[in-house]
């Protein structure tokens, strides 16, 4: 409970940059699907960075689950946000955010859960 509002803190800010970084990488005059590949692998590696400066500071638990998923789900968000002609850029970064935000909601509600049944 020492790190709880840091949790959702790092979900949210993840969020929104793994996308707007998927958004900006990914070309916009490719085919959607293809798009969101190369969103999703922008995101893996965006969040591995962002696991390496993390990790030593909150611990595995509450950085490495989440981001993974995160990186997974935001990047390929952007992607496809990048393939959207005229997509504002608070848009993708909004959407980031959500997908962040519910990420580390899903990860904490599945924590307590887990916790208080053992």
């Amino acid at each position: 409970m020492k790190y709880f509002y840091w949790d959702f803190a790092i979900g949210i800010g993840a969020g929104a940059l793994i996308a707007c970084v998927s958004a900006w990488a990914v070309p916009g005059n490719i085919h959607p699907l293809a798009a969101m590949f190369l969103g999703g692998l922008c995101g893996m590696v965006v969040q591995s960075f962002l696991s390496i400066v993390l990790l030593p500071i909150f611990g595995a638990f509450e950085v490495m689950i989440p981001l993974h998923i995160i990186g997974m789900l935001a990047g390929m968000l952007g992607g496809m946000a990048a393939s959207i002609q005229n997509a504002p850029a608070y848009y993708i970064l909004s959407a980031g955010a959500a997908t962040g935000f519910g990420v580390a909601l899903i990860v904490f509600l599945s924590n307590r859960k887990l916790t208080r049944a053992a």
